[in-house]
C-alpha cells in the first residue's frame, strides 16, 4: 500500500495540471481557427502562415530558457506564470484589432507555451 501512496499525484498539483489541460485544449481550438479570424480580417496565405508559424518558433527558441528558469525559481513558480502569460496571449488574440497583432501575440503564447 505505501507504493501507491508514492505513485499518487499530489492534490496541489490537480489545479495545476487541470489549468495546463485546459490551456493545451484552447491551443488545439486556436490553430485550427486561426486561419479562419485570419481570413476575416483579409490576411494574405503568408500573413496566416506566420502567425501559425510564430507560435512554433517562440516555443522553440523560448523552451530552453523557460527550462533553465524553472531549474533556478521552482517548477511550479514557472509553470504558474507560463500559465497567467498563455491566458494573456489568449486574450491579446482575440481582441486584436490587427493581421500584426495577431501574429505578434501568437508568438507571445509560443513563448509561454
Amino acid at each position: 500500500k505505501k507504493a501507491e501512496d508514492e505513485d499518487k499525484l499530489p492534490e496541489s498539483m490537480l489545479p495545476i495540471c487541470l489549468g495546463v489541460f485546459v490551456q493545451m485544449l484552447g491551443e488545439g481550438i486556436a490553430i485550427s481557427t486561426i486561419p479562419l479570424h485570419l481570413i476575416s480580417f483579409g490576411a494574405t496565405p503568408l500573413q496566416v502562415g506566420m502567425a501559425t508559424s510564430s507560435f512554433s518558433i517562440m516555443q522553440m527558441v523560448c523552451c530552453p530558457l523557460i527550462v533553465s528558469l524553472s531549474t533556478r525559481v521552482g517548477r511550479t513558480v514557472v509553470l504558474r506564470g507560463c500559465l497567467a502569460g498563455a491566458t494573456l496571449a489568449s486574450c491579446l488574440i482575440a481582441l486584436s484589432p490587427s493581421v500584426t497583432a495577431i501574429i505578434l501575440s501568437r508568438g507571445l503564447a509560443g513563448v509561454f507555451a
